[in-house]
Protein backbone atom coordinates (compact mmCIF):
# COMPACT_ATOMS: atom_id res chain seq x y z
CA UNK A 1 0.00 0.00 0.00
CA UNK A 2 1.49 3.78 -0.63
CA UNK A 3 2.97 5.41 2.13
CA UNK A 4 3.36 9.43 1.84
CA UNK A 5 7.25 9.53 2.89
CA UNK A 6 8.27 13.01 1.06
CA UNK A 7 6.75 16.36 0.76
CA UNK A 8 8.34 18.18 -1.93
CA UNK A 9 8.33 21.48 -2.18
CA UNK A 10 9.18 23.18 -5.56
CA UNK A 11 8.54 26.64 -6.72
CA UNK A 12 6.29 29.19 -4.30
CA UNK A 13 6.75 32.52 -2.93
CA UNK A 14 8.80 32.85 0.34
CA UNK A 15 5.69 33.95 1.92
CA UNK A 16 3.75 30.89 0.82
CA UNK A 17 6.64 28.52 1.99
CA UNK A 18 6.80 30.30 5.37
CA UNK A 19 3.02 29.69 5.77
CA UNK A 20 3.47 25.71 4.66
CA UNK A 21 7.09 25.17 7.13
CA UNK A 22 5.00 26.61 10.24
CA UNK A 23 1.46 24.69 9.21
CA UNK A 24 3.63 21.82 8.78
CA UNK A 25 6.14 21.91 11.68
CA UNK A 26 7.94 19.47 13.22
CA UNK A 27 6.25 16.92 11.24
CA UNK A 28 7.89 12.68 11.20
CA UNK A 29 6.98 13.07 7.03
CA UNK A 30 10.45 14.07 5.25
CA UNK A 31 9.92 17.96 3.98
CA UNK A 32 12.23 18.55 1.14
CA UNK A 33 13.08 22.27 -1.03
CA UNK A 34 13.13 20.38 -4.33
CA UNK A 35 15.18 23.63 -6.11
CA UNK A 36 17.91 23.51 -3.13
CA UNK A 37 18.65 20.58 -4.74
CA UNK A 38 21.32 19.63 -7.20
CA UNK A 39 21.04 19.16 -11.11
CA UNK A 40 18.32 19.59 -13.85
CA UNK A 41 14.56 19.05 -12.41
CA UNK A 42 14.01 15.95 -13.83
CA UNK A 43 17.21 14.76 -12.52
CA UNK A 44 15.94 16.09 -8.94
CA UNK A 45 12.11 14.46 -9.57
CA UNK A 46 13.66 11.13 -10.40
CA UNK A 47 15.51 10.47 -7.59
CA UNK A 48 12.17 9.92 -5.60
CA UNK A 49 9.73 7.24 -5.62
CA UNK A 50 6.97 8.74 -7.11
CA UNK A 51 4.15 6.92 -4.89
CA UNK A 52 5.77 8.08 -1.67
CA UNK A 53 5.71 11.89 -2.35
CA UNK A 54 3.41 14.67 -2.79
CA UNK A 55 4.66 17.58 -4.59
CA UNK A 56 3.87 20.93 -4.48
CA UNK A 57 4.82 24.29 -6.55
CA UNK A 58 3.30 27.34 -8.87
CA UNK A 59 5.01 26.08 -11.51
CA UNK A 60 3.05 24.23 -14.19
CA UNK A 61 5.15 23.16 -16.15
CA UNK A 62 6.83 21.34 -13.15
CA UNK A 63 3.77 20.04 -11.56
CA UNK A 64 2.93 18.50 -15.28
CA UNK A 65 5.96 16.51 -15.14
CA UNK A 66 5.17 15.45 -11.76
CA UNK A 67 1.69 14.34 -12.47
CA UNK A 68 3.47 12.44 -15.88
CA UNK A 69 5.85 11.17 -13.25
CA UNK A 70 2.72 9.36 -10.86
CA UNK A 71 2.82 11.73 -8.28
CA UNK A 72 0.02 13.15 -5.74
CA UNK A 73 0.03 17.46 -6.87
CA UNK A 74 -1.09 19.98 -4.97
CA UNK A 75 -0.74 23.27 -7.17
CA UNK A 76 -0.37 27.23 -5.64
CA UNK A 77 -2.72 29.47 -8.25
CA UNK A 78 -1.62 32.62 -6.15
CA UNK A 79 -4.05 35.87 -5.44
CA UNK A 80 -3.83 36.95 -9.19
CA UNK A 81 -4.84 33.75 -10.82
CA UNK A 82 -9.09 32.81 -11.09
CA UNK A 83 -10.35 29.65 -9.45
CA UNK A 84 -12.69 28.69 -12.33
CA UNK A 85 -11.42 25.17 -11.79
CA UNK A 86 -12.20 24.55 -8.54
CA UNK A 87 -15.48 23.35 -7.29
CA UNK A 88 -16.88 23.71 -4.30
CA UNK A 89 -18.30 20.14 -1.81
CA UNK A 90 -19.33 21.72 0.37
CA UNK A 91 -19.01 25.15 3.13
CA UNK A 92 -15.89 25.42 3.63
CA UNK A 93 -13.78 22.45 1.45
CA UNK A 94 -12.52 22.49 -1.88
CA UNK A 95 -12.96 19.47 -4.21
CA UNK A 96 -10.40 17.70 -6.55
CA UNK A 97 -11.24 19.71 -9.57
CA UNK A 98 -12.71 18.19 -12.57
CA UNK A 99 -11.03 18.12 -15.87
CA UNK A 100 -12.28 20.65 -18.16
CA UNK A 101 -11.38 21.79 -21.79
CA UNK A 102 -8.95 24.55 -21.20
CA UNK A 103 -7.17 22.19 -18.22
CA UNK A 104 -6.95 19.20 -20.72
CA UNK A 105 -5.18 21.97 -23.44
CA UNK A 106 -2.50 22.54 -20.49
CA UNK A 107 -1.82 19.29 -19.12
CA UNK A 108 -3.43 15.58 -20.07
CA UNK A 109 -3.86 14.94 -16.87
CA UNK A 110 -5.38 17.14 -14.10
CA UNK A 111 -3.18 18.66 -10.66
CA UNK A 112 -4.83 16.73 -7.56
CA UNK A 113 -5.66 20.08 -5.67
CA UNK A 114 -5.49 23.20 -6.38
CA UNK A 115 -4.83 25.98 -3.60
CA UNK A 116 -5.13 29.35 -3.14
CA UNK A 117 -2.50 30.20 -0.20
CA UNK A 118 -0.89 28.25 2.39
CA UNK A 119 -2.20 29.27 5.97
CA UNK A 120 -4.67 26.52 6.36
CA UNK A 121 -2.34 23.81 4.49
CA UNK A 122 -1.42 21.48 6.83
CA UNK A 123 -0.62 17.56 6.87
CA UNK A 124 -3.54 16.29 7.80
CA UNK A 125 -4.40 18.55 4.37
CA UNK A 126 -1.78 16.96 2.34
CA UNK A 127 -2.04 13.36 3.67
CA UNK A 128 -5.66 13.54 2.54
CA UNK A 129 -4.79 15.08 -1.09
CA UNK A 130 -2.23 11.99 -1.37
CA UNK A 131 -4.93 9.36 -0.29
CA UNK A 132 -7.15 10.95 -3.01
CA UNK A 133 -4.73 10.54 -5.63
CA UNK A 134 -4.25 6.36 -4.79
CA UNK A 135 -7.68 6.06 -3.72
CA UNK A 136 -7.05 5.28 -0.25
CA UNK A 137 -9.93 5.49 2.15
CA UNK A 138 -9.70 8.50 5.05
CA UNK A 139 -10.12 7.92 8.24
CA UNK A 140 -12.66 10.60 9.29
CA UNK A 141 -12.51 10.55 13.08
CA UNK A 142 -12.11 8.07 16.30
CA UNK A 143 -14.24 8.03 19.29
CA UNK A 144 -13.39 6.53 22.75
CA UNK A 145 -14.52 3.40 20.79
CA UNK A 146 -14.83 3.68 17.52
CA UNK A 147 -13.13 4.34 14.15
CA UNK A 148 -15.12 6.22 11.64
CA UNK A 149 -13.68 5.48 7.80
CA UNK A 150 -14.72 5.91 4.42
CA UNK A 151 -15.89 2.23 2.55
CA UNK A 152 -13.37 0.29 0.95
CA UNK A 153 -14.38 -3.17 -1.02
CA UNK A 154 -12.38 -4.95 1.50
CA UNK A 155 -15.58 -4.63 4.09
CA UNK A 156 -18.05 -5.83 1.45
CA UNK A 157 -18.73 -9.09 2.38
CA UNK A 158 -18.79 -7.26 6.35
CA UNK A 159 -21.76 -5.15 5.41
CA UNK A 160 -23.95 -7.95 3.82
CA UNK A 161 -22.76 -9.34 6.73
CA UNK A 162 -24.31 -6.69 9.10
CA UNK A 163 -27.33 -5.64 7.16
CA UNK A 164 -28.56 -9.83 7.62
CA UNK A 165 -28.99 -8.80 11.47
CA UNK A 166 -32.70 -9.31 12.30
CA UNK A 167 -34.81 -6.72 11.74
CA UNK A 168 -31.50 -4.24 10.07
CA UNK A 169 -33.47 -3.05 7.25
CA UNK A 170 -36.99 -2.36 8.92
CA UNK A 171 -36.57 1.40 8.62
CA UNK A 172 -33.80 1.98 5.79
CA UNK A 173 -33.30 0.44 2.39
CA UNK A 174 -31.64 -3.08 1.89
CA UNK A 175 -28.65 -3.94 -0.48
CA UNK A 176 -28.96 -4.36 -3.81
CA UNK A 177 -27.51 -8.21 -4.96
CA UNK A 178 -24.06 -8.95 -4.75
CA UNK A 179 -22.22 -7.72 -7.69
CA UNK A 180 -24.71 -4.31 -8.14
CA UNK A 181 -24.00 -3.50 -4.82
CA UNK A 182 -20.17 -3.84 -5.43
CA UNK A 183 -20.91 -1.67 -8.66
CA UNK A 184 -22.90 1.02 -6.60
CA UNK A 185 -20.18 1.04 -3.54
CA UNK A 186 -17.38 1.65 -6.44
CA UNK A 187 -19.33 4.48 -7.78
CA UNK A 188 -20.02 6.07 -4.56
CA UNK A 189 -16.53 6.49 -3.59
CA UNK A 190 -14.99 7.91 -6.76
CA UNK A 191 -17.88 10.08 -7.22
CA UNK A 192 -19.49 11.05 -3.26
CA UNK A 193 -16.46 11.12 -1.46
CA UNK A 194 -14.23 12.10 -4.00
CA UNK A 195 -16.53 15.12 -5.08
CA UNK A 196 -18.53 16.54 -1.93
CA UNK A 197 -15.88 15.33 0.83
CA UNK A 198 -18.70 12.90 2.58
CA UNK A 199 -20.79 10.25 2.76
CA UNK A 200 -22.53 7.66 4.59
CA UNK A 201 -18.72 6.03 6.41
CA UNK A 202 -18.14 2.70 8.16
CA UNK A 203 -18.16 2.44 11.86
CA UNK A 204 -15.61 -0.27 12.94
CA UNK A 205 -14.53 -1.12 16.80
CA UNK A 206 -11.72 0.02 17.83
CA UNK A 207 -10.75 -3.39 20.09
CA UNK A 208 -11.51 -5.76 17.58
CA UNK A 209 -10.99 -3.67 13.86
CA UNK A 210 -14.46 -5.43 13.20
CA UNK A 211 -17.35 -3.15 11.57
CA UNK A 212 -20.00 -2.47 13.78
CA UNK A 213 -22.07 -0.37 11.69
CA UNK A 214 -22.24 3.03 9.47
CA UNK A 215 -23.05 6.48 9.92
CA UNK A 216 -22.57 9.84 8.24
CA UNK A 217 -24.16 12.54 5.75
CA UNK A 218 -26.45 12.07 3.00
CA UNK A 219 -28.19 14.16 0.48
CA UNK A 220 -31.55 13.34 -1.68
CA UNK A 221 -33.52 16.17 -3.52
CA UNK A 222 -36.55 14.69 -2.71
CA UNK A 223 -35.92 15.35 0.94
CA UNK A 224 -35.19 19.07 0.89
CA UNK A 225 -32.00 21.23 0.26
CA UNK A 226 -30.45 20.05 3.93
CA UNK A 227 -27.55 17.78 4.61
CA UNK A 228 -28.81 14.52 6.41
CA UNK A 229 -27.54 12.58 9.13
CA UNK A 230 -28.15 8.72 9.38
CA UNK A 231 -26.85 5.72 11.30
CA UNK A 232 -27.40 1.88 11.33
CA UNK A 233 -25.37 -0.15 14.17
CA UNK A 234 -25.25 -4.14 13.70
CA UNK A 235 -27.78 -6.03 15.45
CA UNK A 236 -24.85 -7.74 18.10
CA UNK A 237 -23.76 -4.03 19.15
CA UNK A 238 -27.15 -2.25 19.92
CA UNK A 239 -27.74 -0.87 23.23
CA UNK A 240 -24.36 -0.27 24.14
CA UNK A 241 -24.23 3.54 23.49
CA UNK A 242 -22.57 3.58 19.91
CA UNK A 243 -25.02 5.29 18.47
CA UNK A 244 -24.95 8.23 20.24
CA UNK A 245 -21.44 7.96 20.55
CA UNK A 246 -20.43 7.95 16.91
CA UNK A 247 -23.46 10.46 16.30
CA UNK A 248 -22.51 13.12 18.47
CA UNK A 249 -18.68 13.03 17.03
CA UNK A 250 -19.45 13.06 13.50
CA UNK A 251 -21.85 16.46 14.14
CA UNK A 252 -19.01 18.00 15.80
CA UNK A 253 -16.98 16.99 12.83
CA UNK A 254 -19.71 18.37 10.37
CA UNK A 255 -19.31 22.00 12.00
CA UNK A 256 -15.48 22.04 12.66
CA UNK A 257 -14.53 20.59 9.42
CA UNK A 258 -17.31 20.83 7.04
CA UNK A 259 -18.34 24.16 8.72
CA UNK A 260 -22.16 22.96 8.00
CA UNK A 261 -24.09 24.61 11.26
CA UNK A 262 -27.47 23.02 9.94
CA UNK A 263 -28.30 18.82 9.84
CA UNK A 264 -31.46 17.25 9.61
CA UNK A 265 -32.81 13.48 9.63
CA UNK A 266 -36.26 11.89 8.47
CA UNK A 267 -37.17 9.04 10.78
CA UNK A 268 -40.49 6.87 10.04
CA UNK A 269 -43.16 7.37 12.92
CA UNK A 270 -42.90 3.76 13.97
CA UNK A 271 -39.06 4.26 14.76
CA UNK A 272 -39.53 4.98 18.03
CA UNK A 273 -35.81 4.40 19.16
CA UNK A 274 -34.14 6.63 15.78
CA UNK A 275 -36.77 9.33 17.37
CA UNK A 276 -35.64 9.19 21.07
CA UNK A 277 -31.84 9.14 19.69
CA UNK A 278 -32.44 12.16 17.63
CA UNK A 279 -34.18 14.03 20.34
CA UNK A 280 -31.08 13.03 22.49
CA UNK A 281 -28.63 14.78 20.02
CA UNK A 282 -31.09 17.69 20.91
CA UNK A 283 -33.01 17.82 17.10
CA UNK A 284 -35.88 19.22 17.27
CA UNK A 285 -39.42 17.93 15.59
CA UNK A 286 -40.32 19.97 12.69
CA UNK A 287 -43.46 18.58 11.44
CA UNK A 288 -44.01 15.18 8.93
CA UNK A 289 -43.77 14.96 5.34
CA UNK A 290 -44.90 12.16 3.06
CA UNK A 291 -42.13 11.10 0.72
CA UNK A 292 -42.03 7.87 -1.52
CA UNK A 293 -45.75 7.19 0.41
CA UNK A 294 -44.14 7.06 3.37
CA UNK A 295 -45.05 9.44 6.41
CA UNK A 296 -41.82 10.71 7.57
CA UNK A 297 -41.42 13.01 11.01
CA UNK A 298 -38.26 15.63 9.84
CA UNK A 299 -36.37 16.51 12.88
CA UNK A 300 -33.29 19.72 12.45
CA UNK A 301 -30.79 21.07 14.21
CA UNK A 302 -28.74 24.20 14.21
CA UNK A 303 -25.24 23.41 15.21
CA UNK A 304 -23.93 26.21 17.68
CA UNK A 305 -21.26 28.51 16.20
CA UNK A 306 -18.16 29.00 18.27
Amino acid sequence: MPELKYILIDILPQQEKHYLQNNLGAETITTIHVNALPGTFLAQLSGFLAEECIFISENRTHVDMAIDMGMATLVYLGTEELVQSTEKIGPGHDALPQKTDQMSAESHLSPDMYAEGMEEIDLNFLCRVYQRHHNLPWTILETERCIVKEFSMDYLDALFELYAGEGMTDYMEPLHPYEQEREYQQSYMENMYRFYGYGMWLVCEKETGKLIGRAGFDYKKEMGEELQIGYAIGVPYQHRGYATEVCRAIIDYARTELEIHSICCFIEEKNEKSIGLARKLGFVPRGIVEINGKNLRKFRWEIPQK
